[in-house]
């Protein structure tokens, strides 16, 4: 695409990237039309040495299946594009100039009046093709052909005028006597006879002319399969009309089967079925009540009725006349699809819809663009980056930039806004890319035109657009001198919570997706609105604009989340709006509706007090949250710290029982969490595993949150901790703390917050206690089993936080070689004793292979999630 090129609303040949979103396996046209050129060469040769009167049956059809308004027709011209081109949706491919087979222009039987059919307009689109032959390409005298053809078509139009109703009407009108009557009927009734090889003759003959033509033009060997040329009709929308599509598709399969003619039909394949069914029906003229009646002796069964007959004879036809092997469907357009198609802009740099909207609108590079999440990342040479490793690659969600020290990533419910059809989609696009570059000052007048841009180029809009009016609109006043008056931007959040609650609840993605539009379309106009209001009135507009967003907030979480799962609050309140927009995206994507209805209904009791969970289900929930928060926060990427001591002490290293290694000293414990670093580092290094029992991989998922997402002062690392916990992690029911998503709430309202309780307050309070600070610091290391607070590898944080503590409460700390020779001290002699007397623990104990193989057999689940 370049900027000067004209853009209209309409059927139009679209950029081959956006037809491979719609329909993927377009891509194996190219392997379609070799097959049908192979077939057609070989019946060719085969011809030579064997003119047999037994004539196979050659059903190359190619069918482009979709819903109405999908883009049918776009696809139609932009195949017709390719195979002209030769290109066949490839770039790599070069445009052939040698055009060795010949097109039919796109015939759309909805254009045909009453005095036409299909088989009128086939003969004349035929004698049309001959006509541009015999006049352009072939300028020297092929008299024998020419004759050959002139007289074909001369029969063709003659009986194909026979067996219309009306030449019927006319010889039983107009005969003179009945030898003149008889041999008028014999000729009316010959006329679909002869129609078939009279068709087969004009194709050998085209055939023969095409080649000829290829020939002397092309300087192309004719007799070889490469040469071979083939003749292609396109009929678009054969099922708008109804009461003739199966007639057409029965004439199309009758008369234009031959191996060198190839037929790309598009239309929707419910109504084709729907309209042979009805039409097999009306064949038997049976009445209402007769339909559901077996005409079968000795068959009463429901399904050989008349109407389920129907129904299977219907399927075999379009199977018949719609070959399965070529057929493409074209689907729906995917938040991911419409974030892939994009357009080279005067050949230098391509944009998608979201970029687009960003460069005309000039919206801020930072994190203030609510287009985009923006995450910090730190980065060292030798760094191992578990996000490109693990969860980036594996969960496949688009990266769009990756510039300096961050990454941005697309807030995908805003796509929703566009259509899911190709028409629809890049009529918006279309808009939007004209306005690229255009220098000026964006005001609400724009805004209205964009919205109404937006809302006339998708069904669901279109459907709702008076509901719509109620709670999105702008004023006329606009239209005058309020173009920068931010009042005149109406966003009723009243009406559309009354609105939210007439919204039936979704049952599907794609359900979903559609009724989700409907909410985001107020909150991007918000935040667009609220961006190109800046020439002194923006600050006026901030504390409307701020109200706004709140507002629709708490609509999205409470009112429209509820309608998934009306028991729980599915996203965490805490974050922004643009990260709970993509938290929800997120889930939604990987998690059924049903599924994450289901959350906490099937519940049953696990044998801790206040805990009722479903296992499979809600801990698929659990781990795609966590995923969430380690993909849109701050990214850390850490250097592995090989303790070749440590892990040769593993490796060489069984235990008879793992209960005598309960640690009863403070050194003990730091030995097993060594070796059990090392055990859950070099199988799961994301520390997703089970030893025996959830509360386990719990704790270790919190303990990878703390290690990446905090490493500021004390006070900060333990707050967040909590609010972390209580607010994201841990899924409450709304009326009742006790009762999470998991039986972890019990365990963490009784253990794991009033250890965090208890720093808050030491490190808040006048009076600074070391060992008491110590001492909980540490039953929090205790729980939290990873290398955290004392292990080595984290001496750089150890170290802050202790500086930390002394320059901020120094005047207050009397004792502090405490810390020196305590648990900040990083020099533990006692920890060699305990190596040797672990390295002389036999290899052979079962109990930590028990361990491992139940480790194996949680990450393997874990992985299938």
């Amino acid at each position: 695409m370049t900027a000067n090129k004209f853009m209209h609303i309409g059927a139009r040949a679209l950029d081959p990237t956006t037809i491979i979103n719609t329909m993927p396996n377009i891509l194996n046209l190219v392997n379609t039309i070799d097959t049908f050129r192979k077939n057609a060469f070989s019946y060719q040769q085969s011809k030579l040495v064997n003119d047999s009167n037994i004539k196979e049956q050659y059903d190359n059809v190619v069918s482009i299946l979709g819903n109405r308004g999908i883009g049918k027709t776009s696809t139609m011209l932009t195949i017709i594009r390719e195979l002209r081109n030769g290109t066949y949706f490839d770039e790599d491919r070069n445009k052939n100039d040698k055009i060795i087979d010949v097109f039919s222009p796109l015939i759309a039987p909805e254009d045909m009046s009453e005095n036409s059919d299909i088989l009128g307009w086939i003969i004349i689109v035929l004698e049309k093709i001959y006509e541009d032959l015999k006049e352009k390409d072939l300028t020297y005298t092929q008299e024998k052909l020419f004759q050959e053809l002139d007289y074909y078509f001369v029969e063709l139009k003659r009986f194909y005028q026979y067996r219309k109703p009306e030449s019927n009407v006319v010889i039983n009108e107009s005969y003179e006597n009945t030898s003149d009557f008889a041999r008028r009927k014999i000729e009316y009734e010959r006329g679909d006879f002869e129609l078939v090889p009279l068709f087969q003759m004009v194709f050998e003959s085209l055939i023969k002319l095409l080649k000829i033509r290829n020939t002397y033009k092309y300087s192309i060997n004719s007799d070889t399969k490469e040469g071979t040329p083939l003749i292609f009709f396109f009929f678009d929308d054969v099922d708008v009309a109804t009461k003739h599509s199966i007639s057409i598709l029965r004439d199309i399969m009758t008369f234009l089967s031959h191996p060198n003619v190839v037929v790309f039909i598009s239309g929707d394949y419910k109504v084709f079925s729907q309209s042979a069914t009805l039409n097999m029906l009306a064949e038997e003229k049976l009445n209402y009540n007769a339909i559901n009646t077996s005409y079968i002796y000795g068959a009463d069964d429901v399904n050989d009725c008349a109407i389920n007959l129907a129904k299977s004879r219907s399927e075999f036809f379009l199977r018949k006349v719609l070959p399965p092997m070529y057929r493409y469907e074209l689907k729906k357009l995917s938040n991911e699809d419409k974030a892939n198609i994009s357009y080279k802009i005067d050949g230098k740099k391509d944009y998608n819809i979201i970029e687009l909207i960003d460069q005309i609108f000039k919206l801020p590079n930072n994190k203030e663009n609510f287009l985009y999440i923006t995450t910090e990342f730190s980065l060292g040479e030798d760094f191992f980056d578990i996000y490109e490793n693990y969860l980036v690659n594996k969960d496949g969600l688009l990266e769009i930039k990756k510039d300096g020290n961050s990454k941005r990533y697309i807030v995908y419910p805003y796509l929703s806004l566009f259509s899911t059809s190709a028409r629809g989609f890049v009529n918006v696009y279309n808009y939007l890319y004209n306005l690229l570059g255009v220098q000026k000052k964006w005001d609400l007048r724009d805004l209205s035109d964009l919205l109404d841009i937006i809302i006339n180029s998708k069904s669901t809009f279109i459907r709702y657009k008076n509901e719509i009016s109620k709670y999105l609109r702008l004023n006329k006043n606009i239209y005058i001198d309020g173009a920068n008056d931010g009042t005149n931007l109406i966003i009723d959040c009243e009406e559309l919570r009354l609105f939210i609650q007439t919204i039936p609840k979704p049952t599907t993605l794609s359900e979903l997706r559609e009724y989700e539009s409907l909410i985001i379309l107020p909150i991007f106009f918000n935040e667009l609105g609220y961006r190109i209001l800046n020439n002194g009135t923006e600050e006026n507009y901030k504390v409307r604009y701020k109200s706004v967003q709140y507002k629709l907030k708490e609509l999205f979480m409470n009112q429209f989340m509820a309608k998934i799962n009306p028991d729980l609050n599915l996203l965490p309140d805490t974050q922004s709006f643009k990260m709970i927009l993509s938290f929800y995206y997120r889930i939604t994507s990987r998690m059924s509706i049903t599924a994450l209805s289901n959350i906490l209904v099937n519940q049953t009791t696990n044998e801790m007090k206040n805990s009722v969970y479903n296992i499979r289900n809600d801990k698929k929930y659990f781990v795609q949250l966590f995923r969430c928060y380690l993909y849109f926060n701050k990214v850390i990427y850490f250097e592995i710290e090989e303790d070749n001591n440590h892990y040769y002490i593993y490796q060489n290293s069984k235990f008879y029982d793992i209960e005598t290694l309960i640690p009863k000293g403070k050194e003990l414990l730091y030995g097993k969490k060594v070796i059990w670093h090392h055990l859950t580092e070099e199988k799961y290094r994301q520390a997703l595993v089970s030893n025996e029992n959830e509360r386990e991989i719990y704790e270790k998922i919190l303990s990878i949150y703390i290690y990446f997402m905090f490493k500021e002062e004390c006070l900060s690392w333990v707050s967040n901790l909590y609010l972390h916990a209580k607010n994201c992690m841990m899924i409450f029911d709304k009326n009742d703390l006790n009762y999470g998503l998991y039986p972890f709430s019990y365990y963490y309202n009784t253990t794991i917050f009033p250890i965090v309780d208890s720093l808050k307050a030491i490190l808040n309070s006048d009076n600074k206690y070391i060992l008491e600070l110590e001492y909980h610091l540490y039953k929090l290391s205790e729980i939290i089993d990873i290398k955290l607070l004392i292990d080595s590898s984290m001496k750089e944080e150890i170290k802050k936080i202790k500086d930390n503590l002394v320059e901020k409460y120094q005047n207050t700390i009397f004792e502090l070689d405490l810390l020196d020779d305590t648990m900040f001290n990083n020099q533990h002699p006692e920890i060699d004793e305990l190596y040797l007397d672990i390295n002389e623990r036999l290899r052979e104990n079962m109990a930590i292979n028990d361990i491992e193989m139940d480790n194996e057999r949680y990450a393997e689940d874990f992985e299938d999630r």
